[in-house]
């Protein structure tokens, strides 16, 4: 993720992420916000632990739900940079 840079009510502060991916569907976000304080410039670290999900896991998981019509769409066939998933209630 680029670097973000905001203001807020005349201090800046930038806001980026590193991913360390520990195998091919796990990994680490490390999220680094820095602040330009009265004290100076100060850094906040916070990190989680993730798992990516496949839209195949995600539709089988909605379909065991209940739902029914499960239809995934695709980045390229929508525009939106993440697939979207639809599904009718029972």
């Amino acid at each position: 993720m680029p670097p973000r840079f905001y203001s807020d009510k005349g201090r800046q502060r930038i806001v980026f992420q590193v991913w360390d991916w520990t195998d091919e569907r796990r990994y680490r976000v490390h999220l680094y916000v820095t602040c330009d304080t009265l004290q100076g410039w100060i850094t906040h670290h916070f990190e989680g632990s993730y798992r990516a999900v496949t839209t195949e896991e995600i539709a089988h998981l909605a379909k065991c739900a209940g739902l029914r019509e499960v239809n995934v769409s695709n980045p390229k066939d929508t525009g939106f940079y993440q697939p979207i998933i639809l599904a009718a209630v029972e």
